[in-house]
């Protein structure tokens, strides 16, 4: 993809009625989650980018569509900001680092480092 980023992490769908949601993809997709929290669930379907489902009734806020996965954050933070970008603060989750950006059109997307 790049030097600066791995791959497309995952892509997001915000879901209004996720347990109904979940069901659907299996039932229809026949795909089974691989990892649920309260508010999330990711599918694989082979060996692809993997889709999460976000609960939409735990969303405080815009949630990005998709997200970018980097091996240095502070080098991809550094980047986007060099470049006029605009990148939000790094935020850390316990082994988890991510920032916001917006692109041309003023799509949320995200990067990301584990």
């Amino acid at each position: 993809m790049s030097e600066l980023f791995s791959r497309v992490d995952t892509v997001f769908l915000i879901a209004e009625e996720f347990d109904r949601s979940i069901e659907w993809y299996g039932e229809k997709l026949g795909l089974t989650p691989g990892y649920r929290s309260r508010g999330a669930a990711t599918f694989h379907a082979g060996s692809g980018t993997p889709l999460t489902l976000i609960d939409a009734a735990v969303l405080e806020e815009e949630h990005p569509i998709f997200n970018f996965y980097t091996p240095d954050i502070d080098a991809a933070h550094k980047h986007l900001t060099e470049r006029g970008a605009d990148p939000g603060p790094i935020r850390h989750y316990g082994d988890m680092a991510t920032f916001d950006f917006r692109d041309i059109d003023g799509r949320l997307l995200n990067v990301c480092h584990y």
